[in-house]
């Protein structure tokens, strides 16, 4: 499919298989490998660990933190 588009529109890239890996389907040690990098926190949940430490650290800025 991606082949396809470069072809219709006349543009290709100077490494077309940069592009074409990221559509790739993952090897099994692949996909084991991203989820077990996936962080279990949300985006709320950084935010609330975030407003915790800035809360509770007095200087931000010293080296110490």
């Amino acid at each position: 499919m991606i082949l396809k588009s470069f072809k219709a529109t006349s543009i290709w890239p100077r490494n077309a298989e940069v592009i074409l890996q990221k559509y790739r389907p993952l090897t099994p040690v692949e996909q084991d490998s991203r989820e077990s990098s996936t962080s279990v926190l949300s985006g709320k949940d950084w935010l609330k660990i975030e407003t915790l430490v800035r809360n509770t650290v007095r200087e931000e800025g010293s080296r110490e933190v």
